[in-house]
């Protein structure tokens, strides 16, 4: 993330000049809980920096696009806490919904959310109704329903008028990414079948819930 909110600032007022009216809604930063997503290390203070950043986007868009929607960046859902690697997603919301007092709340209009699957029915959540699909199955952040969770923290600090959206959700299939060995335990059929049950589960459930979007990769494609 920058170091200087005014940088990112010239950078998202230039954007939304540029494509207003076509450009509806700006999701400021992606899992900036995540290290590699904050210059190769994370710790508890980058959520007020990230809120400084927010901010600062939040006024430059606005002045530009008043009609847009300006998104807090869907921190990645973790339960790691390890400054190498990642910032729990439920810590690092509270430490962005308390810092200074709140400010958050009057700098953003949705709350963008990653809900992750592994290979968990889209039904299921730990430690209630847990997935009987072996590993991956023992913390929240390993289901979709997790989404409840980060709802909970919002209800809790006073921003239930504010909408989540899923900017990223889908279940892997069969690879060999590291990281993502889940996805061998999911054949394409039951991966078309939990995209379309969490579509429903969230119009049936979630009332809170804007958009949501299905994140698609092909990792055999080299991006390098």
């Amino acid at each position: 993330m920058p170091d200087n909110p005014k940088d990112l600032g010239d950078f998202v007022e230039a954007l939304a000049t540029r494509y207003k009216g076509r450009v509806h809604g700006y999701e400021i930063w992606n899992e900036q809980n995540l290290y590699y997503e904050n210059g190769g290390r994370v710790v508890p203070e980058d959520a007020g920096h990230y809120v400084e950043l927010l901010i600062e986007a939040y006024k430059r868009i606005k002045a530009v696009d008043p009609n847009a929607y300006v998104l807090a960046g869907a921190p990645t859902s973790t339960g790691t806490n390890d400054p190498t690697i990642a910032i729990d997603d439920i810590s690092f919301l509270r430490l962005m919904y308390s810092y200074k007092d709140g400010i958050i709340r009057d700098y953003f209009d949705v709350q963008a959310v990653h809900p992750g699957g592994a290979a968990n029915p889209p039904d299921t959540l730990w430690p209630d109704q847990p997935s009987q699909v072996e590993g991956w199955n023992d913390h929240p952040t390993f289901y979709f329903r997790h989404i409840e969770n980060v709802r909970k923290v919002m209800e809790e600090f006073g921003l239930a008028d504010h909408q989540i959206w899923i900017t990223e959700f889908g279940w892997a299939t069969a690879n060999n990414t590291p990281g993502y060995e889940f996805g061998n335990l999911i054949s394409l059929e039951q991966q078309g079948q939990y995209i379309l049950d969490a579509l429903q589960r969230t119009r049936n459930h979630y009332p809170w819930v804007g958009a949501i979007f299905v994140w698609n990769l092909n990792f055999s494609i080299s991006l390098g």
